[in-house]
């Protein structure tokens, strides 16, 4: 089966996110792809740290990052909104890493060999 570009981009950041993350992350899953004329989109989810499900998501160039508590709700980790073709992906990643740290105890981190 021959991916589209939306699927292709989505594959490609999911390994990113895995390349630079590790073992920090569980396996990515990719869902909510949509590639029509003048609306293309797509989230990864995946746990970090054994400890938060962190939904990424793209759509039209724009790219968010939350952490998903369930029943709606979701705590942004990045506040300004980014234009993916205007974003070096491995240092937002890289950003996103410190942002998911800063909201985990330093103690959890260092009994898993994290800090």
């Amino acid at each position: 089966m021959e991916l589209n570009r939306i699927q292709l981009m989505a594959v490609n950041i999911s390994k990113k996110f895995r390349d630079i993350l590790g073992n920090r992350i569980s396996s990515t899953k990719i869902y909510d792809v949509v590639d029509v004329p003048d609306h293309h989109s797509f989230k990864i989810k995946f746990v970090a740290y054994n400890y938060f499900s962190i939904v990424f998501q793209y759509e039209l160039d724009i790219i968010g990052c939350h952490i998903e508590y369930g029943n709606d709700v979701c705590i942004p980790l990045t506040s300004d909104k980014h234009c993916l073709s205007d974003t070096d992906i491995e240092h937002y990643i890289l950003d996103l890493k410190d942002e998911i740290e800063l909201r985990i105890p330093d103690k959890y981190l260092k009994s898993k060999g994290w800090n």
